[in-house]
């Protein structure tokens, strides 16, 4: 469970805030339909729209469409300070997993009503919510790899060869214990290149270690990759 501050209105009272729980939301062929939960932790009455968007990546970017398929029932929620909701997610039709996992995102998106106090600056933030639906047979593939960035920095390569999502969520040296913290994630059959600016600074030349997790496993698996780029300089020919 998790409390996630999703709005602040300057000048117009304390920040939208809500506990939600899952954070990942896990569906298959046998339990097509779970349930979220929300609650408002906030000192003001609460108004959101839930949407179930279709996720795709394409050259590396996250690529959103409305879901037809996902269903989210009430997709319009209202709640006093206090009050809390469970919201149903899923589908009423699909009754197999396919070849390579379902992903889809719910759109969290504050509609409160914002008090006007004259100020020019309101703002509304939004969460997006991980929706996998698992395949048929979960199969871990992924190849890790040093890669060339665009302006030639030195970058990270995943490639999911693999039936379901991967998530890098650490590089680091190989040997040391402290790591740069990430949150990207890979869907199965998408590549996904991070530069982090730490490669061209305390990491550069360094060999490295990235950690990958899912939602289907509770522990970290780590790469460790080829130094053949790493411990080129920037900007030099690869």
């Amino acid at each position: 469970m998790a409390a996630l501050a999703l709005g602040t209105v300057a000048g117009s009272g304390p920040a939208l805030a809500l506990e939600i729980s899952p954070l990942t939301i896990m569906l298959d062929a046998e339990a097509p339909v779970g349930v979220l939960k929300v609650r408002n932790d906030s000192l003001r009455p609460a108004a959101f729209q839930i949407t179930g968007l279709e996720w795709s990546q394409e050259g590396g970017k996250d690529v959103h469409a409305v879901s037809p398929e996902l269903i989210v029932t009430p997709p319009i929620v209202s709640l006093e300070p206090g009050d809390s909701v469970l919201v149903r997610v899923g589908f009423l039709s699909r009754s197999e997993g396919g070849e390579r996992e379902g992903d889809y995102r719910l759109l969290l998106r504050d509609i409160s009503q914002i008090e006007e106090t004259g100020s020019p600056l309101k703002v509304r933030t939004q969460v997006l919510l991980p929706v996998f639906f698992a395949p048929d047979a979960i199969t871990h593939d992924v190849v890790v790899e040093e890669a060339v960035g665009p302006d030639g920095e030195t970058c990270v390569e995943v490639r999911n060869e693999g039936s379901v999502h991967k998530k890098l969520v650490s590089i680091g040296q190989r040997g040391r214990s402290d790591a740069l913290a990430v949150q990207h994630y890979v869907l199965a059959g998408a590549t996904a290149k991070v530069c982090p600016r730490a490669l061209e600074g305390e990491l550069a030349g360094e060999a490295l270690r990235a950690g990958l997790t899912s939602a289907y496993s509770n522990k970290v698996e780590f790469h460790d990759i080829p130094i053949s780029v790493a411990t080129a300089p920037t900007g030099a020919t690869r």
